[in-house]
């Protein structure tokens, strides 16, 4: 008996290979694919995380506050009774959150800065806050001006709305309960 087996032709076998490299290359592409959108949706979620910690711990601090010493669009500066001592001369009981940005020709990162005493170190809340403003009204819910506010309008905030802008804009209405 005869065998009719071929072997395969040099056509047959480059034809094979690049077919195989086709599909090996798109499933590279589409592991690519998946693992970049991951990372992307990791930073979403991690600056997601980031703002609504940086808007709580914010909020608590304030709803706290006893006196303010200055109030701006961008910075808060208050202090509070923390141990309940009849003082505000511990270290945690002036508490600054600043907000500023560092630009560079590449990028734009702007950070939320918190910062507890006379001579404590500035922490770092919150990292990619593309925006972060401060409204203030008083206690019959006008709006008090914009800027640097003086000690008189201090003395008359009663509400704040704050707006954080990172991913994903968040925006609180904060109540001072200690302050009047």
């Amino acid at each position: 008996m005869v065998s009719n087996h071929r072997g395969s032709t040099l056509i047959e076998l480059l034809f094979s290979i690049s077919i195989l490299l086709i599909v090996l290359t798109s499933f590279y592409a589409l592991t690519e694919f998946l693992h970049r959108d991951y990372v992307n949706q990791s930073a979403l979620a991690e600056s997601l995380q980031e703002s609504r910690i940086a808007t709580t711990f914010f909020q608590d601090e304030v709803r706290n506050a006893e006196k303010v010493i200055e109030a701006s669009e961008t910075s808060f500066h208050l202090m509070w009774d923390e141990n309940n001592d009849g003082d505000f001369d511990d270290p945690n009981e002036k508490i600054r959150y600043q907000w500023f940005g560092k630009r560079s020709k590449s990028q734009s990162s702007y950070t939320l800065t918190r910062k507890t005493g006379n001579d404590g170190k500035q922490q770092e809340v919150a990292l990619g806050i593309r925006s972060f403003q401060l409204e203030y009204f008083d206690e019959n819910g006008r709006q008090l001006p914009s800027g640097l506010l003086g000690q008189a309008n201090q003395s008359k905030i009663r509400k704040m709305i704050l707006t954080l802008k990172g991913s994903r804009t968040w925006t609180s209405e904060i109540y001072l309960k200690n302050i009047g």
